[in-house]
């Protein structure tokens, strides 16, 4: 599976660049700091430390109003180790139901590193969204062959 390089974990699109780049306050720095050393530290080891996940989120994924919280944990989520669970919210089972199948959760935990969650869309998801030899893509936006 190739990463998709205008989303989550593998990049940015122009938008989230330029909120990188201009961002301000006391965690600013400190967070381009992290962007960028991940970023160094995955182009020069050549290895995935987010396991294959799509998505990540800091202490907003722990707060009820953070956008993380809301994008991902509120749709369905399960942490896949009990290590990921790093703001102890538990599992959030949303079963889901389209013409073409049925999952239990739409997102899951793929690893956790310091006050970041790496996350995924669950195959069962993403095999739901379309009939037989497809599925939705990495970010659940289009179509790919199974």
């Amino acid at each position: 599976m190739k990463p998709n390089p205008g989303f989550g974990v593998a990049g940015a699109g122009e938008e989230q660049k330029n909120r990188i780049n201009t961002e301000t306050g006391t965690k600013a720095e400190a967070k381009r700091q992290a962007v960028f050393a991940g970023l160094i530290k995955g182009i020069l080891s050549e290895i995935d430390f987010s396991n294959g996940a799509y998505f990540w989120d800091g202490d907003d994924f722990g707060q009820k109003n953070g956008g993380g919280h809301i994008q991902r944990y509120n749709p369905g989520y399960l942490f896949t180790d009990k290590s990921h669970d790093l703001f102890k919210q538990g599992d959030n089972k949303k079963p889901g139901k389209t013409k073409y199948s049925s999952y239990d959760y739409k997102h899951e935990s793929t690893s956790a590193k310091g006050k970041t969650t790496f996350t995924r869309l669950t195959d069962k998801w993403r095999n739901a969204q379309f009939q037989k030899d497809e599925k939705s893509d990495s970010m659940g936006k289009d179509k790919e062959k199974k």
